[in-house]
């Protein structure tokens, strides 16, 4: 059942933005064992890090709530990122680290 809503996903990201379709990122799991995470990428190539420190620095100024990035129209998300990020479907991938036994569908994120 999700499988083809993954190939449909890897289709849109891979034409709407050129490069590597998926995001890699090592986490410390159960145990303290460390494995990769894989994501749809959202971001730009180009994508740079001073948008976000210097949102982060702003919201520490400002002390008040804290709201994601994306919501305030983050310029380094690629086109269809927003879309990814807000439905969660960014996440799909994960389900390999599930079926690998690397992550668990409940428990603490």
């Amino acid at each position: 059942m999700w499988l083809p809503l993954m190939i449909l996903l890897m289709l849109v990201t891979r034409i709407a933005s050129p490069g590597p379709i998926f995001y890699r990122q090592e986490r410390i799991g159960f145990g303290g064992r460390r494995f990769f995470i894989w994501k749809f990428r959202t971001m730009k190539l180009s994508a740079e890090t001073q948008t976000h420190e210097q949102y982060f620095k702003e919201l520490m100024r400002a002390n008040c709530a804290m709201t994601k990035l994306d919501t305030h129209g983050d310029p380094r998300l690629a086109p269809f990122g927003r879309i990814l990020r807000a439905s969660g479907l960014d996440e799909l991938p994960q389900i390999f680290n599930v079926l690998c036994g690397e992550m668990s569908l409940v428990g603490p994120r």
